[in-house]
């Protein structure tokens, strides 16, 4: 919830799933619909578990985003929800398309 430069620290991890053949879903979350604060950033990173090891490695070492003076800073406040093994069946019954399109909309 507090990307100062947004565009770049979205584009550092599009690069970085790229790298590692990871899939990437960013949403926003507004609870209780308030949108005059800042959102909660949720990223799901979906890979084998040495390329998502990998990612957070790289996600908590690496300067991704910049401090209110504009200075280069690493990420402090992410927090790993949940970390576990998706079976095949779990991945074909992601309905992917539903999910890109229902990106910019309020997750609760």
């Amino acid at each position: 919830d507090h990307m100062n430069d947004g565009k770049a620290y979205r584009k550092w991890l599009a690069k970085t799933a790229r790298e590692l053949d990871c899939c990437l879903l960013v949403k926003q979350a507004f609870p209780d619909y308030d949108f005059s604060k800042r959102p909660t950033i949720l990223v799901c990173v979906v890979g084998t578990l040495e390329d998502v090891r990998q990612f957070l490695k790289r996600w908590r070492t690496s300067r991704v985003d910049v401090d209110s003076k504009g200075k280069a800073c690493l990420e402090r406040q992410m927090s790993v929800l949940i970390e576990s093994a998706l079976s095949n069946s779990s991945l074909s019954s992601v309905d992917w398309e539903k999910a890109h399109a229902q990106e910019s909309l309020n997750v609760s």
